[in-house]
């Protein structure tokens, strides 16, 4: 079998896959990391149903349920 080939090899650390960009200096009091992180992964998703052409059969719309939302009083909250 040929040798899997590593995407991240020579690719300054900033731009590796699986990574998502630091919470904005301004929106840090907003977000917790991880909903910073599910809201990064939410966005991935929108892209990801462009690419194929599935934007319009979802009618746009994918939710995303904020992790740990649910102990919150005006919970649970979604995206």
């Amino acid at each position: 079998a040929a040798p899997v080939a590593n995407i991240n090899e020579g690719v300054d650390v900033d731009v590796r896959l699986n990574t998502y960009p630091e919470i904005p200096a301004n929106l840090v009091d907003c977000f917790s990391p991880k909903e910073w992180e599910q809201r990064c992964a939410l966005a991935v998703s929108y892209r990801i149903a462009y690419l194929h052409d599935w934007h319009e059969n979802i009618f746009n719309h994918i939710t995303l349920k904020v992790e740990g939302s649910d102990a919150e009083p005006d919970g649970p909250h979604f995206l």
